[in-house]
């Protein structure tokens, strides 16, 4: 079953300049701070956070200025 993961965590990476300019067009903290919360439940709803995932919600949050959550917090 771990292998099934194996192919999504590479399968495509945003350009950090792009990631940058699409965050930076949400300006509602509260916008932000849900946006963030659902992101967060669809990547743990099959239980597995990969470290492309990962990365994406961490910069996510640091860029919103937001606190970085984890896999095991819970919602």
């Amino acid at each position: 079953m771990s292998s099934a993961f194996a192919l999504w965590g590479s399968s495509c990476h945003i350009d950090e300049d792009l990631l940058r300019a699409l965050l930076t067009d949400v300006d509602d903290p509260a916008l932000r701070a849900g946006t963030l919360a659902l992101c967060w439940d669809v990547a743990r709803a099959d239980e597995h956070l990969s470290s492309a995932e990962e990365s994406l919600l961490a910069q996510t949050a640091r860029h919103w200025g937001l606190a970085p959550r984890t896999m095991a917090q819970p919602q």
